[in-house]
């Protein structure tokens, strides 16, 4: 997907926090003849990574091994990130040190055929509820095999605005 890809860099580069490094990994089993992506990488500031072993795990695992951050952050080659998102991820961290992670919701670009529609009324979010403000999930502690399978979403202030299974965090 090299025109989704290019939009993305072009993004990245640019993004609105202090000092950050893009780490591309080609996760490609096989590189084809006429490889645009070399061409499309000449002159960025983005290291390339190639791991041919098939993927999404392969793929992330390899980007943590090269990372030399203490934070990492994940995208794809087909998302459109705000030029604030490390921004909105280094605050959550500054604001919470003892957070883990960090995740947000993401939205589609369009929806404009019925495959888009379909998808998200059944699964991409509009069946459930959507949070736009800060929550920190925080595990309750039930005993026995089902332990932290249950979450608490709290507001900032500490307020429980819900409990839910871990599961249903998506």
């Amino acid at each position: 997907r090299v025109e989704d890809l290019g939009k993305l860099l072009d993004v990245l580069e640019h993004l609105d926090y202090p000092r950050h490094e893009v780490i591309l990994v080609d996760n490609r089993v096989r590189v084809p003849a006429g490889d645009a992506l070399p061409a499309m990488l000449a002159g960025r500031d983005v290291r390339l990574v190639e791991e041919r072993r098939p993927g999404l795990s392969a793929g992330r695992n390899a980007g943590v091994a090269a990372a030399t951050g203490d934070v990492i952050a994940f995208t794809d080659d087909d998302v459109r990130v705000d030029p604030q998102w490390l921004r909105a991820i280094g605050s959550r961290f500054v604001s919470e040190p003892d957070l883990q992670a960090v995740t947000g919701v993401i939205l589609p670009s369009e929806l404009t055929t019925p495959a888009q529609i379909w998808y998200e009324a059944y699964y991409g979010g509009f069946s459930a509820e959507r949070t736009f403000s800060p929550v920190t999930i925080v595990p309750e502690d039930v005993p026995g095999a089902m332990r932290h399978a249950r979450v608490r979403a709290l507001t900032p202030s500490g307020q429980v605005l819900k409990r839910f299974a871990v599961y249903g965090i998506g």
